[in-house]
């Protein structure tokens, strides 16, 4: 029994603990000094998109534009996690776009990033620990079930 109750316990705090994503990845920016950085997930969309929208004029249109090309042929290609990741440039210029809603994570990118999506995230973690709290109650009366049945 005590084994049940630890393997619970266990279980609960993981699918907590998976609802807070926290990465140490705001390193000097080396493209753009007042780059911002966003380090504790979810982020707040509006935040996000005021922070980034003066890097635009900062990198200039003709370049953030032959920037942009690159990245959806990238995105075309399956190959924008390559792209981002390619240097701080490319990393940035995702950035201000997906900041201004014309591009979204690629799909390695299994968390979600702005507080509203976080939302649904959070609601679908809640409704999966629910099920496995379910789960492990039936199996319990199951093999309660089972063992009384043979002790007769």
């Amino acid at each position: 029994m005590n084994k049940f109750v630890i393997l619970f316990c266990s279980i609960i705090f993981g699918m907590s603990a998976s609802l807070t994503y926290v990465s140490a990845s705001c390193a000097q920016n080396t493209d753009w000094q007042e780059a911002p950085c966003f380090d504790v997930l979810p982020v707040n969309r509006e935040e996000y998109r005021t922070a980034w929208e003066s890097y635009y004029d900062h990198k200039g249109s003709e370049w953030m534009e032959q920037k942009k090309l690159e990245m959806f042929d990238a995105k075309n290609n399956g190959t924008l996690a390559d792209w981002m990741n390619d240097n701080i440039a490319n990393h940035n210029v995702f950035s201000y776009y997906h900041s201004i809603g014309e591009i979204s994570f690629p799909s390695e990118y299994d968390r979600p990033f702005f507080e509203d999506d976080f939302r649904y995230y959070a609601q679908f973690q809640q409704v999966l620990l629910f099920i496995i709290i379910i789960g492990i109650i039936l199996a319990s009366i199951i093999v309660g079930v089972f063992i009384i049945k043979k002790r007769k």
